[in-house]
């Protein structure tokens, strides 16, 4: 193992894997990864159905992008009190009641 072998030359425990998808695996596992990657995807697909048909989804398109981008060099899926974190879940909770009300 790799990371074994440098944490025993460096003598450090490294914190996070710098990336939130990996460090999402390494957290929940596969079961996690997938099911996040489900609700991303359909945030974005209700997303852009929302903005083609009333031109409305526009902020939630622009924050699950920004979302998307971040958590390839950050490591904050799973960690609490984060802004961008908050608005990823403002923007799901806008489009959830967006799509009940249709």
């Amino acid at each position: 193992m790799p990371a074994a072998v440098v944490r025993a030359e460096t003598h450090w425990d490294v914190p996070s894997a710098h990336n939130g998808w990996l460090d999402l695996l390494i957290q929940l596992g596969w079961v996690g990864v997938i099911m996040f990657g489900l609700v991303l995807a359909a945030g974005f697909f209700c997303a852009l159905f929302r903005f083609a048909r009333v031109k409305d989804g526009f902020f939630s398109v622009l924050i699950l992008l920004l979302f998307s981008f971040l958590i390839l060099s950050e490591s904050f899926i799973l960690s609490q009190n984060s802004l961008i974190w908050a608005l990823f879940v403002c923007a799901l909770a806008r489009l959830t009641a967006n799509a009940l009300e249709d």
